[in-house]
């Protein structure tokens, strides 16, 4: 299969990175409180996906204003329904890689 170039649906079901796929698996979806604490350790990766954008992972340097964008649209994953009055919103989850783990916000919009 292709490595795309743009992410082309949510939500992802495979992770790339330089035209790479990524040995990973979805372990969870996460609430909001997590992820401020996942947030908070630099050494965890955050990645961003929004439909027709190239799948973003976020610089050390862009981590925390990247954050505060997202962090007024994140829904508690863990929900069964994701429902909001805004026209998009953001749900976190985390990932395992071989590497560790990684925090995935998929841009619903």
């Amino acid at each position: 299969m292709k490595v795309p170039q743009k992410v082309s649906r949510i939500p992802i079901e495979r992770l790339w990175r330089e035209g790479n796929w990524i040995e990973a698996d979805r372990r969870r979806f996460l609430t909001p409180e997590e992820v401020k604490a996942y947030v908070s350790d630099p050494l965890i990766p955050i990645i961003v996906a929004s439909i027709s954008e190239p799948i973003h992972w976020v610089s050390k340097e862009e981590r925390f204003e990247r954050w505060s964008s997202i962090s007024s649209f994140l829904l508690d994953g863990t929900r069964g329904r994701w429902e909001t009055d805004f026209s998009q919103f953001f749900v976190a989850s985390l990932w395992y890689l071989k590497e560790g783990e990684v925090i995935l916000f998929e841009h619903y919009h």
